[in-house]
């Protein structure tokens, strides 16, 4: 069956079912009216379907179903056939001489759908028993459908984000939280660590103690049973110790004294490197200057040469002579490019008004190229002071730098001069020691045996001086662990106000927010328009309400 619509109008189907007298029901009229949207939609519902799938509508008598649509869409010519079997369809589509047909019948609707916008369909095709569809309908459903007059897409997916990134910022609070009691357990072991490492500490001091008083106590003893007149070994000893210790002074003065030296000679050095740093870079760009003036002024000049030429060549070719030739300008009688004589004075006229213009250029030229020329050449004569300038600065700081490395390289030899000294007395000194040691060998035992003691003592200030370290350490760790949980307490507070923030965003945009403001002024208009209709379809006698409630549901 074929039948045009183009410019037909308001087509009306009739028909008579002659198995059943007059009555036109079951005749075909509805499938003949609904076959265009078959074709487009793959549905005989005007409503979309939100399963996508294509309407079983082939018959009991008939092995397959077939619509071809034929029309213009935006001035060009399209085709669409939809075929439907028991157990396979297809579709395609040309648009404009090209088959835009894809490979899956699922992709072909959704590029129908962009062409032709069949979710308008449900403006253009009103069943018979729907037409009380909306009024009957859910809410959430009603909803869906006002989607389409005014989409919300925009408010749903700044309440969506919103709510992602509010979840988001929970995940990270949780995640803190975690963190902020495995630290908690962190710092209750570090605490316990704390309590045993004081104890410790208390008592390896009183090992400390006990170990020197016992030490003391010895060494007094070994002293007053022993025949220990030695005085006078010891007062050489004392000496020699005396004067090896202002040695080790001397030598220790001396030491500071050259690091401090050589440390100031290095800053100086350091400073001076870098202001010839600065210097050389200002010589370099200085350089570059000049050389970017010394091309401005050759290219200037080139300009120069080349607008001077032009306008002697114009004069020539107009026969005015030289520059310093006052001559007039003589219009020429026929036309130099066709030869062809000039009798009309207009022509005449305007050959001359264009060679004026054409040495009045030229002229213009060259003033400006002269001028240039000019701006270059003083420009290339500052850079060329500038950089001089800038390498006599160059020279001065180099010779400067050398100047201060000779000075502070004669200070730090005479100071090494006199180290050296002082080491070799040290070094004599020692050697003296070491002999008159030699000599007290009826007190060696003695000064073995209390030399032990006392290492024992120091041993044992080791042992306390570790514990010391390790509890100085262990509060320490407390104190970073204690600082750490406050740092993740102030975040997981930030964090807990953002949460709080976007939730606030969320009901703003959300159901009851902007969505329920707009969903309130599309529900008062759709009432206000079909309204109207109604008063004009029953004369006034039915009457539509539409208001949105206090949950945010529409009341019908």
């Amino acid at each position: 069956v074929f039948y045009p619509l183009g410019n037909r109008g308001v087509v009306l189907l009739r028909g008579t079912n002659k198995d059943f007298g007059s009555d036109s029901n079951g005749v075909g009229k509805t499938t003949l009216a609904m076959a265009s949207l078959w074709a487009l939609t793959g549905s005989i519902d005007a409503r979309p379907a939100q399963d996508g799938r294509v309407s079983d509508v082939v018959n009991d008598f008939s092995k397959f179903s077939e619509v071809t649509l034929r029309g213009r869409l935006n001035s060009k010519e399209f085709t669409l056939k939809r075929k439907k079997g028991a157990s396979s369809g297809s579709l395609t589509f040309n648009y404009d001489g090209s088959d835009l047909t894809l490979q899956s019948l699922k992709d072909t609707q959704i590029l129908i759908d962009e062409y032709f916008g069949t979710t308008l369909t449900r403006s253009i095709f009103h069943g018979q028993h729907a037409l009380d569809g909306l009024l009957e309908t859910t809410d959430a459903k009603f909803k869906e459908e006002l989607s389409h007059l005014l989409s919300l897409d925009i408010w749903q997916q700044a309440t969506t984000h919103a709510r992602s990134k509010q979840r988001e910022m929970m995940r990270e609070v949780a995640k803190l939280d975690g963190m902020i009691a495995l630290r908690m357990q962190d710092l209750e072991q570090a605490e316990k660590k704390l309590t045993t490492a004081k104890q410790y500490v208390d008592k390896r001091k009183i090992e400390v103690e006990s170990a020197r008083k016992a030490a003391h106590e010895k060494e007094q003893l070994l002293l007053s049973g022993a025949d220990h007149d030695t005085s006078d070994i010891e007062g050489i000893i004392l000496g020699v110790q005396e004067e090896m210790k202002e040695a080790r002074s001397e030598i220790r003065t001396l030491e500071e004294e050259f690091s401090i030296i050589t440390k100031e000679g290095n800053d100086e050095i350091n400073i001076l490197r870098s202001r010839l740093e600065e210097k050389t870079t200002s010589e370099r760009k200085s350089a570059k200057d000049v050389q970017f003036w010394q091309r401005s002024h050759d290219s200037a000049s080139i300009e120069l040469k080349s607008a001077e030429k032009h306008f002697v060549t114009l004069r020539a070719e107009w026969n005015l002579g030289p520059i310093s030739n006052n001559s007039s300008l003589i219009t020429p009688k026929t036309c130099r490019s066709c030869g062809q004589k000039i009798t009309s004075s207009s022509a005449q006229n305007h050959i001359r008004s264009s060679v004026e213009k054409q040495l009045e250029e030229a002229t213009k030229r060259i003033a400006q190229a002269q001028e240039s020329v000019s701006a270059a050449s003083e420009a290339l004569e500052k850079a060329v002071d500038k950089a001089r300038i800038d390498a006599a600065e160059v020279r001065d700081c180099m010779e400067l730098i050398r100047h201060k490395e000779k000075y502070h390289r004669d200070k730090t030899d005479s100071i090494r001069t006199k180290l050296k000294q002082a080491q070799d007395v040290q070094s004599k000194l020692s050697l003296d020691l070491a002999a008159y040691s030699k000599k007290a060998k009826q007190i060696a035992e003695v000064d073995l045996i209390i030399s032990k003691l006392r290492s024992d003592v120091e041993r044992v200030e080791d042992v306390f001086n570790s514990s010391m370290e390790m509890y100085q350490n262990q509060c320490m760790e407390v104190e970073r662990i204690d600082d750490n949980i406050s740092a993740l307490k102030h975040d997981k507070d930030a964090l807990t106000n953002e949460v709080k923030f976007t939730a606030l965003i969320v009901d703003v945009f959300g159901t009851k927010g902007v969505q329920a403001f707009v969903l309130q002024n599309v529900i008062q208009a759709l009432q206000y328009r079909t309204q109207t209709y109604l008063n004009e379809l029953s004369d006034g006698s039915l009457q539509l309400r539409l208001e949105v409630g206090t949950n945010d549901s529409i009341v019908k």
